[in-house]
């Protein structure tokens, strides 16, 4: 019974107040601060956050100077050892993983919980969350206000296979020997399972004044520029979105988005798929700029009280 499931939900963070303390609420809301499992990058920072009764892993950074890419593989190999340890040493039957800055929510007009969902995982091991990477719109959208729940004050989104992430595990997967690349974007195994019951809402772009205090901090020990180019990059993007002409209809491209991603000529994928078209290009990629449903404004715990 989903009810009885034993759930967990694992990131990692580095030097990340903002993000991080509203991942600890979301989760810590939906299932239990004490199923919360956090690996701090490094033991040069201490958070400034309440963790309450959730579990703390800090991990020793090997050198400071590190590039990019090479931080994500670090921190998808971290984390899937201590899903390895949630699954077979403590008795999770589920594990919800991902980034700080990214959330899965279930769908508000299912009037199923968040918890009962899970059992969508069981069929292969796991399931490609259907997600969109939430942009500020710098035309029309102010800087995020921390006492105003963050979906109620952004309206615009890119759909693409990037953000369409592999955030939902069950024990199967591990059993069966499945495992997920850097950041997440792929799973090992032998489908591409869309779920059609959780959003996955990757907000590390919601704000550029927000995004430019996070990076700036890694840029002193920045190797290759890999941080400031990511960060020159996204501006970019920003800048797109805000000269964009048309945003189009979130549920009927998601519908699109879902297919697409998981079928490759005409037959059940075995590597999550890009998009074929889109009215937005970026990152070598198509993908569709959308207007977020008013559905989702409280779905996201407030990040500050007033």
């Amino acid at each position: 019974m989903p009810g009885k499931a034993k759930i967990a939900a694992v990131t990692h963070a580095r030097k990340d107040n903002f993000f991080l303390g509203l991942w600890l609420k979301h989760y810590g809301t939906e299932l239990g601060y004490e199923n919360c499992h956090i690996l701090l990058d490094g033991s040069d920072w201490t958070p400034d956050i309440n963790f309450g009764d959730a579990v703390t892993h800090i991990v020793e950074r090997p050198n400071q100077n590190m590039h990019r890419i090479r931080v994500d593989r670090r921190m998808a190999r971290l984390q899937l050892e201590l899903i390895d340890h949630l699954f077979f040493e403590q008795g999770y039957d589920y594990v919800f993983r991902g980034d700080c800055d990214e959330y899965v929510i279930s769908e508000p007009e299912s009037g199923t919980s968040f918890k009962d969902l899970v059992t969508e995982a069981d069929a292969v091991g796991y399931v490609y969350s259907s997600g969109v990477d939430v942009i500020q719109n710098t035309k029309y959208e102010n800087d995020l206000v921390p006492t105003k729940s963050i979906l109620s004050q952004r309206s615009y989104g890119l759909i693409s296979q990037s953000y369409c992430k592999v955030n939902l595990l069950s024990r199967k997967a591990r059993v069966d020997g499945i495992t997920f690349n850097a950041g997440g974007h792929r799973a090992s195994g032998n489908a591409v399972k869309m779920s059609h019951n959780y959003y996955m809402f990757h907000l590390g772009w919601s704000d550029m004044k927000l995004l430019r205090q996070r990076i700036s901090p890694r840029f002193e020990n920045d190797r290759g520029n890999s941080f400031s180019d990511y960060l020159n990059t996204r501006q970019a993007i920003f800048a797109a979105v805000a000269d964009q002409p048309d945003f189009a209809d979130f549920d009927e491209h998601m519908k699109i988005a879902r297919l697409e991603i998981a079928t490759r000529s005409g037959h059940p994928a075995l590597q999550a798929q890009k998009l074929s078209a889109g009215n937005f290009f970026w990152a070598d990629q198509h993908g569709w700029a959308v207007h977020i449903p008013k559905r989702f404004n409280e779905s996201l715990p407030l990040n500050a009280e007033e």
